[in-house]
């Protein structure tokens, strides 16, 4: 806010909507310059104007330390968290919002935030990565450390940029219990993970194999591995690790864990065939993107769902909804993944919250994906609700009127009343283009009096609404009937889009109309 002539300036955000007023002057109000007064007057005239946004939060945080005063870091915090709530997916500034917490001081506010940007982006590798570096310096216990960690795994431990996390994870053992059975086991799992940086890992196994001697063997090995699988005594009763040929394990160990790379990386040289097409990892609100690299991210999804399992499948489709919210066709695969797999709920879940990020025609794609998969349960008053409310924000879609159409058909049992909407739906629709697309949509309903009553009043003046008249009739009616209707068109003077009945006139009248007929409703329709 900002003091003019007495009054003060607010650029308010309310459920998205910015507004701009002037209040009388408040008791107790901030002191802001005439920069912060452009900047939110730019984001209160155009609030879904991404670059105005970014000035705002720039602004906002200029100059913000822990001796500011309450008024700025207010205005900082209402600016981020309503950015926030606008554009959700934007990874960094989660971040940056939580760090400029932390360097207030503020270390639960700072947390509190990780937490809920992991709420709605639960498989961002970036914000994870940043909250786990953070976690050590919060003085946390080793057990809820790694409770966290194995929270992350789940979310983000198949990425194929994961090295990072694993590197992280291990450290934590390390730095509490030393190269553990743990560390071990998970040093083991890590290396049949096809992620890019695999090389790493797999070099860090086999300098551990070549350390190991009978102190160290039980960290890695277990007894019955050493046993059975490696054949180096004959039973357990018999096994003492003081005779154990390490040379000979060493060598079996390296054979393993070298077909085991061998895997690893012909598995993570099939992903590299899709991960060197993804040019975008991060969300960018209206930039749109290539259609090479849009159909990379769906090829690379359906060879994952042939290929991999539930957990890889699952990560993958969240990592590519980051930087591809604003696109339908993503939401509607991965919604397929889960009708494929008769996880319903689940696909009902994905398409609900694709509505949060989609707008326009690609909302109403979904729209009408869920409509059909609630009929598909016969939720008829659920599927008339999504229609209703999508019809709400696209009263012209054809397509959403016409599924209207049909779910009304099995919500109304009583003829009458059925047709009472039908006439009501195609007659009040303001857009003469909508109406008529209808009356063609539907052939079976065109022989209703009252509807053609009503239309041929509305549209008496629009030759292709008499077209569609002059088809039915060409089936049901005696060529006398046309000629005479077609007659009474070619005699308006006021009818609209003539060039379709002079298109209608080549195509069918030549057919059975004599010849001097022909020409004269050639000359009243202006036809050479």
């Amino acid at each position: 806010m900002s003091s003019a002539n007495g009054f003060v300036f607010v650029c308010c955000v309310l459920d998205g909507n910015v507004t701009a007023r002037y209040d009388q002057p408040a008791r107790r109000r901030m002191t802001l310059d005439e920069e912060w007064c452009e900047v939110s007057l730019s984001v209160a005239n155009d609030p879904d104007n991404f670059a105005s946004w970014e000035k705002l939060i720039e602004y906002s945080c200029k100059g913000l330390n822990k001796a500011s005063s309450r008024d700025k870091i207010e205005t900082f915090r209402t600016s981020y968290e309503q950015f926030l709530k606008k554009w959700s997916f934007c990874e960094r500034y989660w971040i940056n919002y939580a760090q400029l917490e932390w360097q207030l001081g503020n270390t639960d506010r700072c947390l509190l935030i990780y937490r809920r940007s992991l709420s709605l982006i639960p498989h961002s590798n970036l914000i994870w990565i940043s909250y786990l570096k953070l976690l050590p310096l919060c003085e946390l216990e080793y057990q809820n450390l790694l409770a966290v960690y194995r929270e992350a795994e789940l979310r983000i431990g198949l990425h194929y940029h994961s090295y990072e996390f694993w590197r992280l994870y291990l450290e934590l053992e390390e730095n509490h219990r030393g190269k553990s059975i743990y560390w071990f086991n998970l040093l083991k799992k890590i290396v049949e993970i096809p992620i890019y940086n695999y090389s790493y890992f797999f070099q860090l196994l086999f300098d551990e194999i070549e350390n190991l001697n009978q102190d160290n063997i039980l960290l890695m090995v277990t007894r019955d591995d050493l046993v059975k699988k490696l054949k180096l005594q004959h039973s357990l009763e018999e096994l003492d690790l003081k005779r154990i040929n390490y040379r000979d394990l060493k060598s079996k160990l390296k054979k393993i864990y070298t077909d085991a790379y061998i895997t690893t990386q012909f598995k993570s040289f099939e992903l590299y065939e899709y991960e060197k097409g993804v040019k975008l990892e991060f969300y960018s609100p209206q930039m749109a993107k290539s259609y090479q690299e849009l159909d990379n991210w769906s090829r690379y999804l359906q060879f994952i769902v042939i290929n991999g399992d539930d957990l890889q499948i699952r990560q993958l489709f969240h990592r590519a909804l980051v930087p591809l919210c604003e696109y339908p066709d993503i939401w509607l695969q991965f919604a397929q993944y889960y009708i494929s797999s008769q996880k319903i709920q689940d696909a009902k879940h994905v398409l609900y919250k694709s509505l949060l990020h989609l707008r326009g025609s690609n909302k109403s794609v979904v729209q009408l994906k869920l409509v059909k998969l609630e009929l598909s349960h016969r939720n008829y008053l659920k599927a008339r609700d999504i229609l209703l409310y999508a019809l709400g924000e696209s009263p012209n879609n054809v397509e959403l009127l016409l599924q209207l159409i049909h779910v009304e058909k099995y919500i109304t049992t009583d003829p009458q009343q059925f047709n009472e909407f039908l006439v009501q739906l195609v007659t009040t629709q303001n857009d003469t283009d909508v109406a008529l697309e209808l009356f063609k949509q539907l052939p079976h309903q065109r022989t209703d009096a009252q509807l053609r009553a009503q239309l041929s009043t509305t549209l008496h003046d629009d030759a292709r609404y008499w077209i569609l008249t002059l088809d039915d009739m060409l089936i049901t009616h005696d060529v006398s009937s046309v000629l005479e209707l077609y007659n009474e068109c070619v005699s308006n003077n006021s009818l609209h889009h003539r060039d379709k009945l002079v298109q209608w006139h080549a195509q069918h009248l030549t057919r059975f109309v004599p010849s001097d007929y022909r020409a004269d409703c050639a000359l009243a329709l202006g036809i050479n």
